[in-house]
């Protein structure tokens, strides 16, 4: 724990609440890989993203 002169302190964390961010976005890359290399984004993600794939790269 952290605290300032108030008492207050801020926790801040290596990943976030829960699980781990960067193995969560290599889970759904590897688990929504279409065979053209594109990866489509899960139903369930699309309110908070503003694409719903990713493009193949070139």
């Amino acid at each position: 724990r952290w605290f300032d002169d108030d008492g207050h302190g801020l926790v801040h964390t290596l990943n976030g609440t829960a699980c781990a961010v960067g193995r969560t976005l290599v889970f759904i890359m590897e688990n929504h890989q279409r065979p053209d290399g594109s990866i489509a984004v899960p139903e369930v993600l699309h309110p908070w993203l503003n694409f719903t794939e990713i493009e193949a790269p070139a």
